[in-house]
């Protein structure tokens, strides 16, 4: 997993037109699909099961945080960029 992940990444890196990007990014997203349930059960692993469901909600947090700080923005930029062309 981690390593189809890393082999799809440096792919995307050296991809020459929006094609081959299309492809290798599909790879890296079925290989990372992967990674989410596989953390889990490291989590789970790792911590006793009173302590599982902060160690759980402390990682779902973090990477909500890392959705919110790469797409809200984006989305929102778009949003104004629509309202600005249509009233011109």
């Amino acid at each position: 997993c981690v390593a189809g992940f890393t082999v799809a990444s440096f792919l995307c890196a050296l991809a020459q037109n929006i094609e081959q990007m299309v492809l290798f990014r599909l790879l890296q997203g079925m290989a990372g699909a992967a990674l989410v349930p596989l953390s889990q059960s490291v989590l789970l692993d790792a911590y006793p099961r009173e302590q599982q469901g902060q160690a759980m909600a402390v990682s779902g947090g973090e990477a909500h945080a890392g959705l919110g700080g790469s797409v809200i923005p984006r989305r929102r930029r778009c949003r104004e960029a629509c309202r600005a062309h249509a009233s011109a």
